[in-house]
């Protein structure tokens, strides 16, 4: 290649990745290239818009794309649906990041993320859609590897117990808070019809004392009428 052809080459590249993008065509290719093309062959399937799920044995891996005020921030979560009830006194909603009893964000998983944030304004340049979906794409990589780690419920909750630290600092925002790790710990128990869940009882009573607000206690007393045939 002559240095004439080179550079106009290099013209070609840079006129290219100038192009503009509306805003909706944007997210179409970030979701495409940088998400999907990842999640897809690893067995998540779209279940709400902006949202991925991947069954793995009693759990549930979700992935989504959550957007505030213009920006895009990607959240990962393994939903427990028979925890849910516990929780939030109502039924799983299939696909909700936020029913999940394990969350947190691609920068949890490996700090700094590669794209776990963005914004898109009204046209967007190609060249900053092909570098935001290469972000993502290896941040979704790394979060699909961290999920599979999770099936059952039983190693979720050992998981979970393994650091009784006022604040777990390990890979996840939720549950970080030592009191709604042994709530969690503790409904995952129930579920399984496991004795275990009486001293977990014990301890996530002691450990929400101080909070009497009626989430906190409506949870409690959903744990407590759990447990009811199961401890003596």
């Amino acid at each position: 290649m002559t240095e004439e052809t080179t550079g106009h080459a290099q013209s070609d590249l840079g006129a290219l990745s100038d192009q503009e993008l509306r805003g909706a065509e944007a997210l179409r290719r970030i979701v495409a290239d940088g998400i999907e093309a990842i999640l897809r062959p690893a067995g998540f399937e779209p279940c709400a818009k902006l949202a991925w799920i991947r069954g793995a044995g009693e759990l549930q891996h979700v992935v989504a794309l959550l957007v505030r005020r213009g920006m895009y921030d990607v959240q990962w979560g393994v939903v427990s649906p028979e925890a849910v009830p516990f929780l939030w006194g109502r039924p799983a909603q299939r696909g909700d990041v936020g029913d999940a009893v394990l969350s947190g964000t691609p920068g949890t998983v490996h700090h700094p993320p590669a794209a776990q944030s963005f914004r898109l304004e009204p046209t967007v340049r190609l060249g900053a859609v092909s570098k935001i979906s290469a972000g993502l794409s290896v941040d979704m990589g790394r979060v699909e590897q961290r999920l599979s780690g999770f099936s059952s419920r039983r190693e979720l909750r050992t998981y979970l117990m393994a650091n009784r630290d006022a604040k777990d600092r390990r890979d996840f925002v939720i549950p970080a808070n030592l009191p709604l790790k042994l709530f969690v710990a503790t409904a995952l128990a129930i579920i399984d019809g496991d004795q275990m869940a009486c001293g977990l009882l014990a301890e996530t009573e002691h450990a929400m004392a101080p909070y009497k607000d009626e989430i906190s206690t409506g949870r409690l007393e959903r744990l407590r009428k759990g447990t009811q045939g199961l401890c003596p």
